[in-house]
């Protein structure tokens, strides 16, 4: 048992945000119980959100990294994050954050049994509440898994025009990509365009004498530059640390710069990243 599921006493339950209404709610729908000593335990095969949501009751929708772990994009939270109607109180629950919202049909989508943000919106609230950087990483996932394209965006930005969040889910969609493959790689774009640096290309072929050397995360053409990222190093095989590397002499070899990256590079030490990239545009004369 998770020690978040340790029966707790009706008052306890009520001191976390749970009151009486919402124990009998999930006694109804068999995702808790009373026990003989009328202490209330939780059953341990209902999933945190299935709770919230039985608990608060109706027209409670997951949003945020709530509802981006739903769709499967790579973003995460350790807590729940929860749209109720704004003609409710907002009420409580154990480590959740409640925001009270105007939902249409047109803003809610199911999955897996859930109510969430559809993903357009998930990306507005990102954008609002997380900033640019989450928000890219958000909108690269959703459309590489086709959850959205740049057509749905775009018609639901227009439809919110002046609302919080609309003008950074705006930048967000023009840098945004769905060939993009990894977090890492919406992470370093972001940073590109923080640091004022010009558009590279995503996923470019190189051609060499007429061979193939290999499709490259990030590149320059112009300057002959490339940028690769390596996502958890640790966990990758010896023959890919290999290759990769006998690619890396391989375009050097033909001109080509090339910069790699971490994700420890990306987190801990962006600055240096951007002013790397930029002396080497500045040395080959794109900057």
């Amino acid at each position: 048992m998770h020690p978040d599921d340790q029966p707790l006493t009706l008052a306890a339950a009520r001191a976390e945000g749970i009151g009486p209404r919402a124990v009998r709610r999930l006694i109804r729908a068999g995702a808790a119980e009373l026990l003989p000593d009328g202490r209330f335990a939780w059953c341990p095969d209902v999933e945190v959100e299935r709770r919230a949501l039985v608990g608060l009751g109706c027209d409670v929708v997951l949003c945020l990294e709530s509802a981006a772990a739903r769709y499967s994009w790579p973003l995460t939270s350790e807590l729940l994050h929860l749209a109720v109607p704004r003609t409710r109180t907002r009420g409580a629950w154990p480590k959740a954050e409640l925001y009270c919202r105007d939902l249409g049909p047109e803003d809610i989508r199911r999955r897996d049994g859930y109510p969430l943000t559809s993903p357009e919106l998930t990306v507005i609230d990102l954008a609002r509440w997380r900033g640019l950087q989450t928000a890219l990483v958000g909108l690269d996932a959703a459309r590489s898994k086709r959850h959205t394209n740049d057509r749905k965006m775009r018609r639901a930005l227009a439809a919110r025009i002046g609302h919080p969040g609309t003008h950074v889910a705006g930048v967000a969609l023009s840098l945004s990509s769905e060939v993009r493959q990894s977090p890492l790689e919406s992470m370093f774009r972001y940073l590109v365009h923080r640091g004022g640096l010009p558009t590279p290309v995503d996923q470019y072929l190189i051609l060499a004498g007429g061979l193939r050397i290999g499709r490259v995360d990030f590149a320059w053409p112009e300057a002959m530059l490339v940028v690769e990222l390596d996502g958890y190093e640790f966990h990758r095989s010896h023959s890919v640390f290999r290759d990769d590397r006998r690619r890396d002499r391989a375009l050097e070899l033909s001109g080509w710069r090339v910069l790699r990256y971490t994700k420890a590079d990306l987190d801990e030490t962006p600055d240096v990243v951007i002013a790397e990239v930029r002396a080497v545009l500045t040395d080959r004369g794109l900057l």
